[in-house]
């Protein structure tokens, strides 16, 4: 026909297709004559058949040669999606021609034979046709189809689907419409004598001592699974009523799972019972499809239900009545025990996400999760699209409290078939878990526990690092899901088929719990900051006067374990340390251990060789660490809250919970308890790998520095961070370091005997002079050493970006310093802030080290075993408080054990900023109240103290410095006060480590005497100032005066939030959570010698307020529903009938009474003199002024501060055990 000669067939193809409309002289209607010409020749039926199919599918032939058909060929060649859908008609070329660009979503009805794929796509169908073969989805609304297998058929919409990897398949939007001829004849010319499910469980039972052959059974379908891999054969199982499974493996009968949905009827033909011996663990009965096993629909053929007598005498079995029939009724009996509710359900929905589709995790009806992670299947659902309206059978449905709340988790026995296909132009994401995931979801018995883990991982990654990291969000996930999630579950194997078969559901996700119940979360770095912002401070960590208190977070056990996974990352505006994700970021301080020996870099310390999934192995932060993805395993969140409060007594408050904006949170952890997730590799040029500049760390390098951009330095001493206030652009901080340059080194090889000895040197110099002192004044001690390797001491000056160093550099380290294009070399003449620098540097040359250089830790090639503990000449504090000591700048280590705010000498002075430029606040310099901090310091040697004060106008707010945590404090300025007292003074020269962290949950520390055991004597207030007090706690037979406030609440277990009516007020926290009762009260006492703010607590409080255990309970139930209840003794207002009760109360004189109540010195108390001193030591102006009005005139007096003092415990006084001691 396009050679325009036309053989006697073609030319009775031509007369006919006359007869209904079709012109052959043009051009439009020739494509489509041609087209038909050969599917004519191809499907063997009649020319009228094949053109009445078309015409009536387009209803006029006009409009049929609007929609021009396509071949398969066609669909193959085609690189873009195509959607097969009315619209207007397709435009043409000169000639009469389509265009093939004019095809772009319009209607084309392709004509092909459906058939299935066997070599080539086993399990799926095909449609081909003369030019080529392709791969097709089916609705499973159009089960129909099932009887077009093997005949030829008009597909009027459909769409082409191009997948990531290039493959093709179309997907049947609509019903298609069989040709077939006029002399067309049923499949089946006679009724099909079929038997029920529960005759052919009897059967199958039985199938040994029964000659029973294949069977034709007609029953509902209860279950069926995914077509997956078993070695290397393709199967799938189908479970009927009775417990019916059958076992489909062969290929071309592979087919069936698309048309089988949970709940149809469907009949079975020539299956063949067998025993399954291998893979399901023991000897299992089931039926096969056989030669010529057919799969209908009961409406489509007859057929006729049959007993089991008559389907035997069929058979021509004599020996039927072995199956008597109290063995039947015996077999529905235990039927009917093994029927059992799975908690198995069904859910349709549309597909609105598929972000993590390749992780098998799809979002429904966008509030609903999808889960397929752990079905092997091998299509991969390819077809869930986004758009796409499906079904899913048999499924296990959980709640969690992350998103997505509601999730639908697919097994073995779980199915997910396609109502409507997606509209929408979007690829499809197919499932490719790597491989260590499919090790765990797929080839492993996995719990519903841990799979709520994987789901929260996978959502939660996605959210902190798809936008950095999208390539490598798969492998982040994998590390982070195998080492800090599955490194202690023992995994069992899964097989498939026994999953599948059992009589009872017996998959993994069927134990809702694992053993221990806890599971592993990593919360987004906004939402863990929200979380830290509702962590409540605790009361016993108030100051008495303007004062500062913290709160504190601490992990607890039995709860679910979080880790923290971010990317290190250096803060270029004030150097700390971050860890950051997608959605934000939070400071970080990072300790060395819990143990108070200092830490020596060896070589084992180096982490450029670290694999992925290693725990890092130096408790330090390294320069090639910054950039990587790591997950914090142990951590302690700080939240410290700054209140000041008003020195009278009607102001003191008892807490406050609420966040405010000088609120401080941040994290503390060692890095060796951190594990390494993922490390990019080197930035293509060092200026992108300032951090706030990019917001993610670039990967890809190209370009290295050259020889002269190469420097090694060792450093000596590292100076804290000061502000330049006459800066405004850029980082406004700039921090020296003190070091030298090594040259003649050889390249990187080092002379490390020679920067040992200097490093001892160095040190036995502050030993020898108590104190740092000028390291220039002994470099002839060295000369002769290192005169070829060593430089004279020189100054690195870090300003502008070059200070996110800061936390990296180690004192005592040797590092690389990398400079593109050029050499670190002495400046010259610049600027004023370079010239005072070199001013104060002493005559040592200053090296100004460029934003955009590089540090790289060069570690020394000795094992721990050699390298010791290592000293720092630092002096002890016992040596430091000696009035001999001379030295002016000190160095020590000890323990916080108090601390108080101290008024800051120029916090009261500012200077003129623009909106544009920064605040003190916004770049963290000073201490968000405004005041400085002094802290008390002590050895745990020898138990001396001293106190260091931190004047902070112009540092950075020092994160860590809270009581219990270990310091180490360089070149720190030692000072006496006029009262004779040594004190040291934080400057900027001097350097503050964190070493460790101590259990900060302690709330009370263990007292050296019991009130069981009984004291020596009494104790009169009166002797705190005496210091007399050897013992803690003590007893004080003293007076009540008056209440000065009363909390009583209930609050959250976990995060410490009030609770009302049991549930919690903080929106973070878990629903599971437990509640105590905290009761605390705030009394004035006075035992005639002196007087004493008592803070009482739990069940103190309930002796004193004289309530019996049920009147307790009782207020402790109308105390639930309130949440909590707050008086204080000036002003009251009263909001409930609670509070005005616990007011009249606590205001009666049956309560203000003598007790015995056993005290302890209050810790982290703000003054000198709130727990006792010498009186002789106190000034006049420290006794607080009073005015008393007798009546006839006012008199002034003087009175002693109030003592601040806890309760441990409250008795009766027995007054004659308390006169024997006394007389004895």
């Amino acid at each position: 026909m396009k050679d325009g000669c036309m053989d006697k067939d073609a030319a009775y193809f031509v007369e006919k297709s006359q007869l209904y409309g079709f012109n052959p002289t043009q051009h439009t209607q020739i494509q489509w004559l041609e087209g038909m010409y050969d599917v004519w020749r191809a499907a063997e039926v009649g020319v009228e058949d094949v053109l009445q199919t078309v015409v009536d599918i387009c209803q006029d032939v006009k409009v049929l040669t609007k929609y021009l058909g396509v071949d398969v060929g066609w669909c193959k060649k085609q690189d873009t999606t195509f959607h097969s859908q009315l619209t207007t008609a397709p435009a043409t070329s000169e000639g009469g021609l389509c265009s093939e660009g004019s095809l772009k979503n319009k209607r084309c009805i392709l004509v092909g034979q459906l058939t299935t794929g066997l070599s080539d796509h086993p399990g799926q169908l095909v449609i081909s046709d003369s030019t080529s073969s392709i791969p097709v989805e089916v609705r499973y609304s159009d089960c129909e189809v099932m009887g077009l297998l093997h005949q030829w058929a008009v597909f009027p919409s459909w769409n082409l689907i191009i997948t990531r990897r290039g493959k093709r398949y179309l997907e049947l939007c609509a019903k298609p419409e069989v040709v077939r001829s006029s002399s067309h004849q049923p499949l089946l010319c006679r009724p099909i004598p079929v038997v029920s499910a529960k005759t052919a469980s009897t059967l199958l039972l039985h199938k040994d001592t029964l000659k029973s052959g294949c069977v034709d059974m007609v029953a509902t379908v209860e279950a069926v699974g995914e077509i997956h891999r078993v070695k290397t054969d393709l199967l799938f199982c189908i479970r009927l009523q009775h417990g019916v499974n059958i076992i489909v493996k062969k290929q071309e009968f592979l087919h069936w799972q698309k048309f089988l949905m949970p709940g149809d009827k469907k009949i079975f033909t020539a299956m063949r019972p067998t025993t399954l011996k291998k893979g399901a663990g023991s000897s299992i009965k089931v039926f096969v499809p056989w030669k010529g096993s057919k799969l209908f629909s009961p409406t489509s053929v007859d057929h006729n239900c049959v007993s089991l007598q008559e389907w035997l005498r069929g058979q021509g079995d004599d020996e039927h009545e072995r199956v008597t029939l109290e063995e039947m009724e015996e077999e529905e009996e235990g039927d009917e025990q093994k029927k059992e509710d799975n908690n198995l359900a069904s859910y349709q929905g549309v597909v609105t996400s598929d972000e993590l589709a390749y992780l098998g995790i799809y979002i429904l009806d966008t509030k609903v999760g999808l889960c397929v992670s752990c079905v092997p299947a091998v299509h991969k659902y390819q077809f869930l699209r986004v758009g796409s309206k499906v079904i899913i059978h048999n499924a296990h449905f959980s709640r969690s409290e992350q998103f997505p709340h509601t999730r639908v988790v697919c097994c073995t026995s779980s199915c997910v078939k396609v109502m409507e296909f997606s509209s929408l132009d979007n690829k499809p994401q197919m499932v490719n878990l790597p491989v260590i995931l499919q090790q765990v979801m797929k080839k492993s018995c996995i719990t519903r526990g841990l799979l709520d883990t994987f789901i929260n991982f996978a959502s939660c990654l996605h959210r902190k690092l798809a936008r950095s990291f999208h390539h490598e969000l798969t492998s982040i996930l994998e590390t982070t899901f195998e080492y800090c999630c599955t490194p202690d579950c023992d995994m069992v194997g899964r097989v498939y088929i026994r999953e599948f078969l059992s009589g009872t559901h017996q998959c993994g996700l069927v134990q809702n719990q694992d053993g221990n119940g806890v599971y592993t979360v990593a919360p987004d770095m906004s939402e863990f900051t929200q979380e830290m912002s509702c962590l409540v401070t605790g009361a016993d960590n108030l100051s008495s006067d303007s004062a500062t208190y913290w709160g504190y977070h601490h992990q607890l056990q039995g709860m679910p374990h979080k880790i923290l996974v971010g990317v290190l990352d250096l803060s270029s505006k004030n150097g700390r340390v971050q860890l950051r994700d997608d959605t934000g970021s939070i400071d970080c301080l990072i300790t060395m251990t819990t143990s108070s020996e200092r830490h020596v870099c060896t070589e084992i310390c180096c982490c450029g060789d670290l694999k992925p999934g290693s725990n890092f192995r130096c408790p330090f932060l390294h320069s090639c660490c910054v950039g990587a993805v790591v997950a914090v395993t142990k951590f302690t969140v700080i939240r410290e809250q700054f209140t000041g409060l008003n020195n009278s007594l009607n102001n003191l408050k008892m807490t406050d919970s609420d966040p405010t904006h000088s609120d401080v949170w941040y994290v503390v952890f060692s890095m060796l308890n951190a594990v390494l997730i993922h490390r990019p590799t080197v930035c293509k040029t060092p200026q992108d790998q300032v951090p706030h500049k990019r917001g993610k760390v670039d990967q890809g390098r190209t370009g290295q520095p050259t020889d002269e951009g190469r420097q090694l330095v060792l450093i000596n001493h590292r100076e804290t961070l000061v502000l330049d206030r006459r800066v405004y652009s850029g980082s406004r901080f700039r921090m020296a370091v003190h070091g030298h340059i090594l040259h003649n080194t050889g390249g990187d090889s080092l002379n490390w005997d020679v920067i040992e000895s200097l490093q001892k040197q160095h040190s036995q110099q502050h030993h020898v002079h108590n104190g740092y002192t000028d390291v220039d004044k002994h470099q002839s001690v060295l000369k002769a050493k290192s005169e070829n390797s060593l430089s004279p001491a020189v100054i690195f000056l870090f300003q502008n970006d070059a200070v996110r160093w800061c936390h990296t550099i180690v004192p005592g380290g040797v590092y690389r310093i990398l400079v593109p294009t050029q050499k670190l070399c002495p400046t010259g003449p610049g600027s004023w802030q370079l010239k005072k620098a070199m001013a104060k540097a002493g005559g040592r040359s200053v090296h100004e080290v460029p934003v955009n250089a590089q540090l790289f830790r060069v570690f020394p090639n000795k094992t721990p075993s050699d390298a010791g503990v290592g000293s720092t000449g630092n002096l002890p504090i016992k040596t430091i408080v000696m009035e001999r000591c001379e030295a002016t700048l000190v160095g020590f280590e000890g323990q916080i054990v108090r601390r108080c705010p101290v008024e800051s000498d120029g916090h009261h002075t500012s200077t003129k900023r623009t909106p544009d430029h920064p605040s003190d606040s916004q770049l963290g310099v000073g201490s968000p109240d405004g005041c400085g901090v002094k802290v008390v310091v002590k050895c745990q040697r020898s138990g001396d103290e001293v106190d260091v004060y931190f004047n902070l106008d112009s540092f950075v707010y020092p994160l860590g410095l809270l009581p219990g945590v270990g310091v180490c404090l360089e070149r720190v300025e030692r000072k006496v006060s006029r009262k004779n007292n040594v004190y040291c003074q934080f400057i900027a020269v001097s350097c503050l480590h964190i070493q460790h962290l101590t259990d900060l949950a302690s709330e009370i520390p263990t007292p050296t005497h019991s009130p069981e055991t009984g004291p020596l004597r009494l104790v009169y207030l009166a002797d705190l100032w005496r210091n007399n007090i050897k013992s803690s706690p003590f007893p004080v037979c003293c007076h009540v005066q008056r209440f000065l406030k009363v909390s009583l609440k209930w609050v959250c277990h976990q995060c410490g939030s009030v609770c009302v009516g049991g549930a919690c007020c903080n929106p973070g926290c878990r629903a599971d959570h437990s509640t105590r009762f905290l009761a605390r009260a705030s009394v004035i006492v006075e035992d005639g010698t002196s007087v004493a703010i008592v803070t009482v607590r739990d069940a103190a409080v309930q002796k004193l307020l004289l309530l019996s255990d049920r009147e307790w309970s009782s207020l402790q139930s109308v105390v639930h529903t309130e949440g909590e209840v707050f008086l204080q003794k000036t002003r009251p207002e009263f909001s409930s009938q609670v509070e005005m009760f616990v007011h009249h109360l606590c205001d009666s004189s049956l309560v203000k009474k003598d007790w015995e109540m056993w005290l302890r010195i209050r810790t982290g108390v703000s003054t000198d003199w709130s727990s006792g001193g010498s009186l002789d030591d106190m000034s006049l102006d420290e006794f607080s002024l009073k005015n008393v009005d007798s009546g006839l005139a006012t008199i002034e007096t003087r009175c002693l501060p109030f003592l601040q003092l806890d309760c441990v415990e409250v008795k009766k006084i027995d007054y004659r055990k308390w006169t024997l001691i006394c007389l004895k």
